[in-house]
């Protein structure tokens, strides 16, 4: 769903990680934006759930690296809109 009055993007993701994610915007008190990222999966597939203990620290490894990857190409791409 896209709603760019309400500044919010949601998608279904499903495979054999399924649930969904949201992305809202709202305005700040310093003028400016705050995105929010909201995610709730699960993971479906049976070998993926008995590997998640060992697995999890990856995964959140994995996550952290991307939504930091996100961070530094927003910012760069908000700076050079300006």
């Amino acid at each position: 769903m896209e709603d760019p009055v309400a500044r919010v993007l949601e998608a279904a993701v499903d495979g054999d990680i399924a649930g969904s994610v949201r992305w809202a915007v709202e305005p700040d008190e310093h003028d400016g934006c705050l995105a929010r990222f909201t995610e709730h999966v699960t993971v479906r597939r049976p070998a993926l759930r008995r590997w998640m203990p060992l697995a999890r620290p990856f995964f959140h490894l994995n996550h952290a690296l991307a939504m930091r990857s996100g961070r530094l190409g927003l910012t760069a791409w908000a700076a050079q809109a300006r």
